[in-house]
């Protein structure tokens, strides 16, 4: 009896742990759980950084990290075509883009949702202006959401440095 008591536990288990993962991802898509929490080790913490907050963050900032080489971490809402687009974007202790993921959106998954490769984020990198970079066919507003975070971070990192 004991043998089935182990089973039923250990099954009962992984059913709740997979009912987490699948529930929090869709409660986070609907923007419940703070970008910390669900990104995890993207998001800096402990003593290499410290959380920006207050009149520092110009609305459409929803976290920003100052880390102690004076790079920072910072998440910024863009308007896309079919709403918010979340971004996560490290900048290099001269304020340069050195990682944008595009995060939580409702972007068409292949035409604004595009904007998501890599190949089209690392264009940004090493620059300061998100606007010398030309808009993805195709995706002008997602694109646009993109150059809106992106000036929203300029706007944090000016305000700190």
């Amino acid at each position: 009896m004991a043998k089935t008591a182990d089973n039923n536990f250990g099954f009962t288990v992984a059913m709740l742990a997979a009912y987490l993962v699948v529930t929090f991802s869709m409660i986070y898509a609907h923007g419940k759980i703070a970008p910390s929490f669900y990104y995890g080790s993207s998001v800096p913490s402990g003593d290499s950084s410290v959380q920006i907050s207050g009149e520092l963050l110009p609305e459409g900032v929803v976290e920003a990290y100052l880390n102690n080489d004076g790079s920072m971490v910072i998440i910024a809402i863009g308007q896309g075509f079919s709403g918010d687009v979340e971004f996560i974007v490290e900048l290099d202790s001269s304020g340069k883009y050195t990682s944008i993921t595009m995060g939580a959106n409702k972007e068409t998954a292949n035409v604004g949702g595009n904007v998501k490769n890599p190949e089209y984020l690392e264009q940004y990198y090493g620059h300061r202006d998100p606007n010398s970079i030309d808009a993805l066919t195709g995706a002008s507003r997602t694109s646009a959401a993109l150059v809106e975070a992106l000036e929203l971070c300029n706007q944090v990192f000016d305000a700190v440095n």
